[in-house]
């Protein structure tokens, strides 16, 4: 016999092992209201569609909805405390999963070929080895709020503070990746089974664990493909294991920045197999990228600063001292370099839409005193609120006034006089 919409009585709190393995009785919708532990290839090999697991479950089994060729979502529930290896595995049309319970399993989503998005709640705080290996149609990852332990900046997941990349979805948009200048560690199987143009890593890039391009569980990853890799670092990151594994290093460009670093690239038994090239303008062009050039006119300045990568909004505060107590305005900006909001009592930027952006942004701030010196922060901010770049300068307006009670004399009419007025030497 086989049902179809099947919903468990109320009375079933536990589904042994195997209970249903290979059964195929079960189709369409499939609800279970009291449930509290799943065994271990309970339902394997089922034919539903979805799943309404219930908020009161809090085990799920080893392989327990395994090969569900027909699930296409699937939502896990915060109540759930413990989940088996490879529960969701080769749910060969499974786009879209929802989780919301504290850890996702060794995996746990194991030859999910048509994963497309995953949405991750506030309680996760593990991601467990190979829990999205072959999962090579992986784009996007949503996580709406951002916990202690994980956020999503764009698609992308990040430990909280952002400086570590935990899982790039490996058909994300682009085909260059720009790892956040605060980013320090590469964590394992973060680009997995990637295929890119480009990866570039941050000047604070200190640790690459093991198997960062993927590994070995119950056969081969997808082979990640990288045609460069731009290391501006000025040391070699540290390294666990082998994060290499799987990468055709020797099809792999690695750029330098000077000729000292490559021989100690080189001489390194983890990075020597890469096509070891030298870039001397690494670090000119970091510099550049991160000036901000300043325009001054008798009573206003011109600002022109480079667009950050991942920045969803800029506020540039002028300040009347080098002390940077005293604040003339706080100027916000979209990632079109456009003015949106001016605060002229305190530093409170709104949060921003994000826009198409732009390769560098101009304004001319107007309403200075002439001939006086200025001071400037400058900083770009994710959607999250996340500081990603920062800097500041001064300038001085032009012009040259004149002192209170003097006489302008023409120039060829001057003689050679000094006075001294109000403490200052004319």
């Amino acid at each position: 016999q086989t049902y179809y919409n099947f919903t468990f009585p109320s009375t079933v709190e536990h589904v042994a092992p195997y209970a249903f393995y290979v059964a195929s009785i079960l189709y369409g919708t499939f609800e279970m209201p009291n449930l509290k532990t799943i065994g271990e290839c309970a339902f394997m090999q089922n034919d539903f569609e979805s799943l309404s697991l219930p908020e009161c479950l809090e085990e799920i089994g080893k392989k327990a909805f395994s090969e569900s060729f027909d699930l296409t979502s699937v939502t896990i529930p915060a109540s759930v405390t413990s989940i088996g290896e490879e529960a969701f595995s080769y749910c060969r049309n499974l786009q879209k999963a929802v989780i919301n319970n504290p850890i996702i399993g060794k995996g746990q989503f194991y030859n999910d070929t048509t994963l497309e998005t995953i949405e991750i709640g506030t309680n996760l705080r593990e991601i467990r080895a190979y829990a999205f290996q072959h999962c090579h149609q992986l784009w996007y990852i949503r996580m709406p709020q951002a916990n202690d332990y994980f956020r999503a900046i764009d698609g992308v997941l990040f430990s909280a503070d952002t400086t570590a990349l935990a899982l790039y979805p490996p058909k994300h948009d682009g085909n260059i990746i720009v790892l956040p200048e605060q980013t320090t560690t590469l964590r394992s199987g973060s680009l997995r089974g990637i295929d890119k143009d480009k990866l570039v890593l941050s000047r604070q890039t200190a640790l690459l664990e093991n198997e960062v391009f993927g590994g070995y569980f119950r056969g081969n990853d997808d082979t990640p493909l990288l045609d460069t890799i731009v290391a501006p670092m000025m040391s070699v990151p540290a390294t666990q294991g082998n994060p290499f594994n799987l990468l055709n290093q020797a099809q792999t460009v690695l750029l330098v920045p000077c000729d000292s670093l490559a021989e100690i690239y080189r001489a390194n038994s983890i990075w020597k197999g890469f096509n070891i090239q030298v870039d001397n303008t690494l670090l000119e062009q970091d510099q550049q990228d991160q000036e901000v050039t300043t325009e001054p006119e008798e009573h206003s300045v011109q600002f022109t600063w480079p667009a950050v990568d991942g920045a969803s909004y800029y506020t540039l505060i002028i300040w009347a001292n080098e002390e940077r107590t005293e604040k003339i305005c706080t100027l916000t900006f979209n990632t079109m370099g456009q003015l949106v909001e001016i605060n002229f009592s305190k530093h409170a930027p709104a949060r921003l839409p994000q826009e198409q952006e732009s390769d560098s942004f101009s304004f001319r701030y107007n309403g200075l005193d002439e001939n006086t010196d200025y001071w400037f922060t400058l900083t770009a901010f994710s959607s999250d609120e996340i500081e990603l770049y920062s800097t500041s300068g001064s300038f001085k307006t032009l012009g040259s006034p004149t002192p209170t009670g003097m006489e302008i004399i023409p120039s060829d009419q001057v003689q050679s006089t000094k006075i001294i007025m109000d403490g200052k030497l004319y």
